[in-house]
């Protein structure tokens, strides 16, 4: 989904049905946020199309303003169709050491070309 300068560096939602969107926010380079306001517009359409959200958080530690949500599951329904990933490397400045965590809740499912349900928790319940 293509974004630059002119719509503030945050996607439009697309006209038709997507599997995977990713989102990062706030954004590197740019600095971008987004509100919870657009981020409640993606969380409908990822309902509405189960379609499953990667949202990257890395930088969520340096969102100062309130208003600006510091996680996608602040958004109620994230939980059914959003994976978080998180970052202790870039907070701690632990440059060059890959130090994070994934959010993964057990409300979210994925569909096999069959259409079956099958819950993703289980997958990444695991050590790596």
């Amino acid at each position: 989904m293509p974004c630059d300068e002119s719509d503030d560096f945050i996607p439009q939602i697309p006209d038709h049905r997507v599997d995977m969107i990713y989102l990062c926010y706030p954004n590197n380079p740019t600095g971008t946020v987004i509100s919870k306001e657009e981020l409640r517009k993606w969380v409908n359409y990822a309902i509405k199309n189960e379609s499953i959200i990667l949202y990257d958080a890395a930088y969520e530690a340096y969102i100062t303003d309130p208003s600006i949500p510091h996680s996608i599951y602040e958004i109620r329904g994230a939980r059914k169709v959003a994976i978080e990933f998180h970052s202790y490397s870039k907070t701690a400045g632990f440059t060059g050491v890959r130090c994070g965590y994934t959010i993964v809740p057990k409300e979210l499912k994925a569909k096999t070309l069959a259409g079956e349900e099958v819950a993703l928790n289980p997958i990444w319940d695991r050590r790596q």
